[in-house]
């Protein structure tokens, strides 16, 4: 049984749970008994009757008690309480437009920029995209973001929610673009820091580091790329001109993690990546990158069983190699195929499909001629075997 709290435990980052294999409950209301300890701790210091007042007004959520705590220190708390705050879920960002309205522009600033990270953030992250170091430390006295043991920050979800609603298109793509770039940076910086540039020779512990300023890298510059302007005329340019070159750097780094990510078992982001990938190729009008992504996502859900699906986007891939002459991309589909074949236990097919790949390869000299080679022999060794069996 495994027991987690309000703020997810750092123990529980990155783990899969199956779907099936658990079951989640809802934390319920904060204990009427309690408000008063709870009011304290966030440096409210009231009386039972005044606790329990505004836990009624706050129908027992621990963050509107939190939001409430902080206003009370700079308002009266009666007047706080005569706000018209009735349901708490649907006049949420009403109230926090009041409750926060203490805060100054510098600090607001800083909650909009750190409302665009999904996860806890580097302070030098945060500095990067123009968050003020004043504006931080205000928001962290006003107790509305908090470090974790790692240095990073964060912000509530609900917070986060709020603060995403004040962004403009133009934030969003600037801070998400320049987040990215920082965030490829550190990954070039780290890989120029080791005598073995090669990230394969790594511990996995800088791999891990490595890859995860990549992948987090991709998405942002995905989330500026979505950030689209509300004019069709804006939208059209954008996509034909001013996104080209970041569409290639955003594929280029999907393309140096895809293997990382298999190798480690990280299948549902891996898929996520391809996914996603694909869609920005086709988006791009780059027939290379299409047929490239069609097949990696191919072989995402040939790993995961479903051959149907599989073997049309190995069949998608593979025309567009063909019509564009690229033959170590046409052998490396042909053998994937090959290997889809085996498989389903269609050796005949799957034999025939393996030694055209190794015919291209050899005649292009190219390396992965002896990867196929071993899958031949290991499928006719599996043949021999089965005859001497019957």
């Amino acid at each position: 049984m495994l027991v987690t709290t309000r703020k997810e435990p750092e123990a529980l980052r990155g783990t899969k749970i199956p779907t099936g294999a658990h079951k989640i409950f809802d934390v319920p209301e904060l204990p009427k008994e309690v408000a008063q300890d709870y009011l304290r701790a966030e440096g409210l210091s009231v009386d039972e009757a005044t606790s329990v007042r505004i836990w009624e007004k706050c129908e027992g959520n621990p963050v509107a008690m939190k939001l409430f705590a902080q206003a009370a220190r700079r308002r009266s708390i009666e007047r706080v309480l005569a706000l018209p705050l009735p349901a708490w879920p649907e006049r949420a960002a009403e109230w926090m437009d009041e409750l926060l309205a203490d805060l100054s522009e510098r600090a607001k600033e800083v909650a909009k920029r750190l409302s665009i990270f999904d996860e806890p953030v580097e302070e030098d992250l945060l500095f990067a995209i123009g968050a003020t170091e004043k504006g931080l430390l205000e928001l962290q006295d006003f107790r509305l973001v908090e470090k974790t043991v790692d240095d990073r920050w964060r912000e509530h979800d609900l917070l986060r929610e709020y603060w995403q609603t004040k962004l403009s298109d133009q934030e969003r793509r600037d801070w998400h673009r320049k987040a990215g770039e920082w965030l490829r940076q550190q990954a070039e910086n780290l890989r120029a820091a080791q005598s073995e540039q090669d990230p394969e020779a790594w511990s996995l512990e800088l791999q891990k580091t490595w890859a995860s300023y990549l992948r987090r890298a991709f998405w942002h510059f995905v989330a500026a790329r979505e950030a689209q302007p509300r004019q069709w005329w804006k939208r059209l340019w954008q996509r034909l001109f001013a996104n080209a070159r970041e569409t290639q750097l955003t594929l280029q780094t999907a393309s140096r993690i895809k293997s990382f990510l298999d190798r480690w078992g990280e299948w549902d982001e891996l898929l996520r990546l391809c996914q996603k990938s694909l869609q920005l190729a086709k988006e791009s009008g780059d027939e290379q990158a299409v047929a490239e992504w069609t097949h990696q996502l191919a072989m995402c859900l040939h790993d995961r069983g479903n051959y149907k699906e599989a073997e049309r986007l190995y069949r998608e891939s593979l025309e567009i190699k063909e019509r564009l002459g690229n033959l170590a991309g046409k052998a490396a589909t042909l053998h994937q195929l090959g290997r889809l074949r085996w498989k389903q236990g269609r050796k005949a097919e799957a034999e025939e499909l393996l030694r055209q790949a190794l015919d291209i390869f050899e005649r292009i000299g190219h390396r992965r001629a002896k990867e196929v080679r071993k899958d031949l022999e290991a499928l006719e060794k599996e043949g021999q075997g089965e005859t001497e069996g019957n």
